[in-house]
């Protein structure tokens, strides 16, 4: 019920605005044109409808989590190691935020992603009144991001984005999460 919405305290919508600029930032550059544009607030039952429908057809795809629905995760690989040195007291909202615009400057900074994605991304969590910073040291997210319940064998698949709302997954060794963290923070 998209009603239910309008009870929420602000910084709850805000948080799932987080997935929701997600979304857009994995596969969809129309949804990302649309928040931009528009209020959210006015056009619930068509982003929860585009979300829904992303979701559910990505999952059908790869039901186990071995291929393309590791798309979902993108921010939460940083985002969750932010979330856990907080002790939890950033939300998970704020804390896909941080880790969606620490892989998007590190991915610009490799080469991997165009500069304007990431004013994009920046953008749209300022709208939505989102972090993109991180307040812990590079050493510390790393270490936490390599314990990440999605780390394989020694690898960790971050969800990296390449366009306005295209994305790709590349698989990082753990050792080499430091260089991508430090610089997603600087």
């Amino acid at each position: 019920d998209p009603d239910l919405l309008s009870t929420l305290p602000d910084a709850a919508f805000s948080d799932g605005m987080a997935e929701v600029i997600k979304y857009g930032m994995i596969s969809n550059p129309q949804l990302l044109d649309a928040l931009m544009r528009e209020c959210a607030a006015d056009h619930l039952e068509e982003i929860i409808e585009t979300c829904v429908k992303m979701k559910c057809d990505i999952v059908q795809t790869d039901e186990f989590d071995n291929g393309q629905r590791q798309l979902l995760n993108f921010g939460h690989t940083f985002g969750h190691a932010v979330e856990a040195l907080s002790d939890f007291q950033l939300s998970h909202g704020k804390c896909v935020a941080i880790g969606m615009a620490m892989i998007a400057r590190a991915a610009v900074k490799r080469g991997i992603c165009p500069q304007n994605v990431l004013d994009v991304l920046i953008a749209l969590l300022d709208k939505y009144h989102l972090p993109n910073r991180a307040p812990y040291a590079a050493e510390e997210i790393a270490r936490r991001a390599g314990m990440d319940k999605k780390a394989r064998g020694g690898t960790v698949s971050l969800i990296v984005p390449t366009g306005i709302g295209e994305s790709r997954i590349l698989i990082v060794k753990t050792d080499e999460l430091i260089e991508w963290v430090r610089e997603g923070t600087a």
